[in-house]
């Protein structure tokens, strides 16, 4: 790559294709689907793939059960929408 060149990104020239805006949408619906109280850590572990980590044991193991039951809620939530004939992702 040279560069001397100057270079225009074009790509705000583009319409955004139909299909990310479905997966967004259909990734807001997810996210939604699990409670407020649960979201953080849900978002910590799965989408930032980070760990856990505590000074304390007890707190540990709470981060752990309220990741347990946030993805619970996100099962259920893709379940329901398999059962009702929808299509997932």
């Amino acid at each position: 790559m040279d560069w001397t060149k100057i270079r225009v990104d074009v790509s705000g020239f583009k319409a955004e294709p139909e299909s990310k805006s479905i997966a967004e949408d259909l990734f807001n619906k997810a996210i939604k689907s699990i409670p407020r109280e649960y979201y953080p850590v849900v978002r910590h572990v799965v989408i930032e793939d980070r760990k856990i980590q505590h000074k304390y044991q007890a707190d540990v193991r709470l981060d752990k059960f309220k990741l347990c039951l946030g993805l619970d809620y996100l099962c259920d939530y893709y379940a329901s929408k398999k059962a009702n004939g929808q299509k997932t992702p």
